[in-house]
């Protein structure tokens, strides 16, 4: 009983948190204070943020020359907000633009385009189009197009390995996570050596977390945490396994489940190496469930 109305005390005072964090981040924007108004915003956002805030993100974002934190939040805002569809695609375009212009920026670019052409597909994009399929992405797609018959007359089974990662890296690149993942299911299955099921292993891990990040945010909690285990399981110790941790711990959250979201979140901090920012991230959200007295948070080194 006593954990139940601990319980119900943080989430009541969950929409109380996301208001200050976006109060704080507003009195940051208006000081052009980016990093620190960013920061807030995207406290906010982790109470399943509204429209506004995603918005304010970024704006936010884009000041402090964070071009993916600005493309999450503007597709973000076009997914949840259909009244303000057109404000994400003119944020994506800026993203774009300032990736454009950069110099080791093209995956933000094609990215942003491949972004706004989902949001707005009948938006022209021009030159930002051309520039985002050039150089590479022409080429990615003609591999994709060529790659299954060149694994059907593959010769010899090491061939039709090497082949399988390739395809897999081809539709990475190109965003097709969902048939990638298939792909690297294969790899793994059919890989004998250990470097060969590393790298399948590692590019299942990061589409199934793209995947998995996606269908959070769209609200299919359920799905959301099938990804994030099976990353776990495709590759376990790195910042991309320890991502999906992080995430599934946010989709038991979702389900209500705040012990299990703490247990989760605890196994990244005794994680060996683990990343300074998904540290301070696991720290937060650990912190946020510090007034129910959920186990772990005593330890949460915070």
């Amino acid at each position: 009983m006593t954990r139940f109305l601990g319980a119900l005390l943080v989430l009541t005072a969950a929409c109380g948190d996301a208001a200050d964090h976006e109060r704080l981040g507003d009195r940051h924007y208006r000081e052009a204070q980016w990093v620190q108004a960013l920061a807030e915003y995207q406290a906010a956002s982790r109470d399943n943020g509204s429209g506004d805030v995603w918005g304010k993100m970024g704006a936010a974002a884009l000041h402090a020359g964070n071009l993916q934190a600005a493309l999450e939040a503007y597709a973000q805002l076009g997914a949840r907000e259909a009244s303000r569809v057109a404000e994400a695609a003119r944020g994506l375009e800026r993203v774009a633009r300032a990736a454009r212009r950069g110099d080791s920026a093209s995956a933000i670019l094609t990215a942003a385009v491949v972004a706004l052409r989902r949001l707005a597909p009948d938006r022209p994009l021009g030159r930002l189009a051309r520039a985002a399929e050039a150089p590479g992405t022409a080429d990615r797609m003609e591999e994709l197009n060529l790659m299954p018959g060149a694994i059907a007359g593959a010769n010899s089974s090491q061939d039709v390995n090497r082949l399988l990662l390739s395809y897999g890296a081809a539709l990475r690149a190109t965003t097709a996570c969902d048939r990638a993942v298939a792909i690297y299911r294969m790899a793994i299955r059919r890989a004998p050596g250990i470097e060969s099921r590393k790298l399948a292993g590692e590019g299942l891990g990061a589409c199934a977390l793209q995947l998995g990040l996606d269908a959070l945010a769209s609200g299919r909690v359920a799905f959301a945490e099938q990804w994030f285990v099976e990353v776990t399981q495709a590759d376990p110790a790195s910042p991309v396994g320890l991502r999906a941790r992080i995430g599934w711990g946010d989709a038991r959250l979702k389900q209500g489940d705040l012990l299990g979201a703490a247990i989760v979140w605890q196994t990244v901090l005794s994680a060996a190496a683990v990343p300074d920012s998904l540290r301070q991230m696991v720290q937060t959200r650990i912190s946020e469930l510090g007034s129910a007295g959920v186990p772990g948070d005593r330890d949460s080194g915070s």
